[in-house]
């Protein structure tokens, strides 16, 4: 149920990290840029073809795409990781999983072997294609961005206030780089949102950290309530939970290894 795309359909823009069992990239969705470059300049939708003025080349945030490289490990593991993701992309604040790129071997051999009853089998390591979260890492102060920069200095325009203009940007400093105690615990509730929904389908993370979570500033200010946790759109999520490499269906009775997670990060027990 997860669509197979080739190497050739995305474009890489930057390395976003590497961890132990993957490299994961930046890159865009060449089809899916070549549409909006056909919606935005016909003139049936009202918008000039110089619409974005000198920012011709800039690239669409709608149409990024996260590319996880898996580095070799066991087909088992791969396959389970592809189910935590379909079971997970139903669920708020979770990764979703787009597409998967397969080598080209094993597309092949799969093509022989589509009439016969031989297990299919993964020749080398593939690549998740997974929903860009547009946001920072939680463990680093805010990244100063010039979308956020626009965005803040906007905000305090609009906004009546009585410093002065070396307070104001002080005060726009430390914002941009500083949870406030609110932001804390409002990222903090999503957080365990994703975490209950994964453990109300029997699945545990066993990975969580700061580093496998992403937050979106700009989306807190909405503050949209529980009920509007819904799995329809990461638009307006403030929180992202990534990384389920790790994760497993938990079965009563089964003995797991317990080498998993981050050392810093695991539980005492």
């Amino acid at each position: 149920h997860v669509p197979i795309k080739a190497d050739q359909d995305y474009l890489l823009t930057r390395r976003l990290g590497a961890g132990k069992f993957s490299d994961v990239f930046e890159a865009v969705d060449a089809e899916r840029e070549r549409r909006q470059k056909i919606l935005s300049s016909s003139p049936s939708n009202g918008l000039s073809a110089n619409k974005n003025g000198n920012s011709g080349d800039a690239i669409d945030p709608e149409t990024l795409v996260v590319l996880k490289s898996l580095k070799p490990v066991a087909e088992r593991k791969i396959k389970r990781e592809l189910l935590v993701l379909r079971h997970a992309s139903k669920l708020p604040n979770l990764a979703r999983i787009k597409a998967i790129v397969l080598p080209k071997d094993s597309i092949a051999d799969n093509k022989s072997k589509a009439n016969g009853n031989k297990k299919y089998r993964i020749k080398s390591m593939p690549t998740l294609v997974l929903e860009h979260a547009h946001g920072d890492w939680f463990c680093h102060p805010i990244k100063q961005q010039k979308q956020r920069q626009v965005l803040l200095q906007q905000q305090r325009q609009k906004s009546k206030t009585l410093l002065s203009e070396g307070a104001a940007s002080n005060s726009y400093k430390e914002s941009a780089s500083y949870l406030t105690e609110y932001e804390i615990r409002y990222y903090l509730l999503h957080l365990l949102v994703a975490l209950d929904h994964l453990h109300s389908c029997g699945i545990m993370h066993r990975d969580v950290k700061p580093r496998n979570v992403l937050i979106d500033r700009r989306a807190t200010s909405a503050s949209p309530g529980l009920d509007t946790l819904s799995s329809s759109s990461f638009v307006t999520s403030p929180l992202m939970l990534i990384d389920l490499g790790l994760a497993d269906f938990y079965h009563p009775g089964t003995r797991y290894n317990v080498r998993v997670a981050s050392r810093h990060y695991t539980s005492p027990e």
